[in-house]
């Protein structure tokens, strides 16, 4: 049952697995929008943030750094990192700790690796904060934000290979907790955002494509127009010389001579 939280700015999503089993399918269906969070050399819960922002690997990489380049509101930041610290068994005994962020993308899962236990793809994407002193009122003030939200559509799982072995192969939900229950589908969920994006890329590139059209256009109208302006002065000279000639050829030869003097 992942745990859903609302964060100081409606932009920004706080959300976290009930325990390691469901941090599996957190990592395996994160969004390319999602910032991890964890305690950093201890156990902790694994909480995300979804944001509104698509992380760049390659520009975080360059050594761009990644609360920066991102302007993420520092109230979020602290909301994430109090709600880790406080589902820690150990941290929430500390009266500081550091903590470890990095886009979920960077997110490193083996066959391996024990249930709920992940590592990272590029240890320069992750950044750490030092020294983060508990605010126990700030952590229980969004913990009665708290919406408890049910996995649908999820199958008896040998998470540790990753292999789906429910019985006989059907899909196997987990029994429902007592009172109304919000149900959620991560695997839908996440199909679906990538479909929205797929779509809007195809979008924005025909509305590139579009624009490049109108340019080229452009481009073409400004050389026919110059093209059209010399071709007028052409003529006005060819006019002009015509004009002459006609005229001399009415000439006296008098008047010929007369106009070399």
């Amino acid at each position: 049952m992942p745990f859903y939280f609302a964060s100081s700015d409606p932009q920004y999503t706080i959300y976290m697995g009930e325990d390691k089993n469901e941090n599996e399918y957190l990592i395996r269906w994160g969004w390319p929008e999602d910032l991890f969070f964890h305690v950093d050399d201890l156990s902790s819960a694994h909480v995300y943030l979804r944001t509104p922002y698509t992380f760049d690997l390659d520009a975080l990489k360059s050594g761009n750094d990644l609360l920066t380049l991102y302007p993420i509101p520092k109230a979020v930041i602290q909301e994430c990192m109090q709600l880790c610290k406080a589902n820690s068994i150990d941290g929430c005994k500390k009266e500081q700790v550091d903590m470890v962020i990095t886009p979920w993308s960077n997110l490193r899962k083996s066959i391996s690796m024990d249930i709920g236990t992940i590592g990272f793809t590029n240890e320069k994407l992750v950044t750490k904060i030092k020294h983060v002193v508990g605010d126990k009122a700030l952590a229980r003030q969004i913990m009665k934000t708290k919406v408890v939200k049910q996995l649908s559509n999820v199958k008896k799982t040998d998470l540790k290979h990753g292999k789906d072995e429910g019985k006989h192969g059907e899909k196997q939900p987990h029994k429902p907790s007592k009172g109304p229950v919000e149900y959620i589908d991560l695997e839908k969920e996440r199909i679906a955002r990538d479909e929205r994006e797929l779509a809007r890329k195809k979008e924005e590139t025909k509305k590139q494509r579009v624009q490049k059209q109108k340019e080229v256009e452009k481009e073409k109208q400004k050389a026919r127009e110059k093209e059209q302006q010399i071709k007028s002065y052409e003529r006005m000279f060819e006019d002009e010389s015509m004009y002459t000639s006609n005229k001399n050829m009415n000439m006296s030869a008098q008047e010929y001579e007369d106009g070399f003097m």
